[in-house]
């Protein structure tokens, strides 16, 4: 592939040169003023591409609505990574002193979605939620005042930055170790490429092997304190949903929950079964 890129790029840079460069130079040669009237021209489409650009940027990027994410041209709309992403900022904090129970919540992304899954589910209205990503002597902290803990991360365990310096600790609480999920392979083509079709709605994928793996190992290395992530998603005959019952998908890279995803799972999965 970057045997192919060099080569098209040295047969654009031939072409370009060929058509714009030599030709453009032997215009400026002729007169001065053309040097002004290229430099004037350059500006004009310097500017029509910066507004062109700026409208894109304030639109997150967008450039049609895409309505089984919730997302919107010209809406406010949040986007999934926001939603993800903004879990750090309002629960990346230590526990409050209120007399409620307190939830330590482990991970990266996974760990951010494990949180948008127990905030549907409304276990913050009456429990106090606290995430972390890496174990500092924050961490530590808010650990040594958790009732519970949950572990969610994309990686093996002992694998995941160094959760393993912690492990014998999460045994003196109520601890559990949350699986992974994933939603097939390359998902952004194999499922965004395909919304024109009339099964767009229906399509179904298979685990990873990757996650799968993990998955199977950890299940036996944990038993009664893994959840597993994949039981919500998965069909009676082993394919995985992609579209909650109003057409929103649930995941928008094929590893990470919606806002409609983490609604899914609060539905789905009974968290409050690991609170008692």
């Amino acid at each position: 592939m970057y045997l192919w890129i060099c080569v098209l790029a040295i047969i654009s840079g031939i072409i370009l040169y060929l058509l714009f460069e030599k030709p453009l130079s032997k215009y400026i040669s002729k007169r001065k003023n053309n040097m002004y009237r290229i430099n004037g021209l350059c500006l004009i489409l310097a500017i029509c591409l910066c507004s062109i650009s700026a409208y894109y940027y304030k639109h997150n990027g967008l450039v049609r609505d895409i309505p089984e994410l919730g997302i919107y041209v010209n809406d406010e709309s949040q986007t999934p990574e926001f939603y993800n992403n903004g879990t750090s900022q309002t629960y990346g904090r230590d526990f409050a002193n209120n007399g409620k129970k307190n939830i330590l919540v482990i991970g990266d992304s996974f760990g951010r979605d494990w949180v948008n899954i127990l905030h549907e589910a409304g276990v913050d209205s009456v429990m106090n939620i606290s995430y972390t990503m890496y174990v500092d002597k924050n961490t530590k902290r808010r650990l040594a005042a958790a009732d519970y803990v949950f572990v969610a991360t994309y990686h093996p365990f002992f694998q995941s930055y160094n959760y393993g310096d912690i492990y014998p600790e999460l045994f003196n609480r109520k601890f559990y170790r949350v699986g992974l999920k994933s939603f097939g392979e390359n998902f952004i083509g194999n499922i965004y490429n395909k919304r024109h079709q009339s099964n767009y709605y229906n399509l179904r994928v298979t685990e990873k092997k990757f996650s799968k793996d993990i998955n199977t190992y950890e299940k036996q290395l944990f038993a009664e304190n893994f959840i597993d992530m994949m039981a919500p998603i998965t069909e009676k005959d082993g394919s995985i949903r992609l579209f909650t019952d109003d057409k929103m998908l649930i995941t928008q890279d094929g590893i990470h929950l919606t806002k409609a995803g983490a609604k899914l799972y609060a539905q789905k999965l009974d968290v409050w079964k690991y609170l008692k």
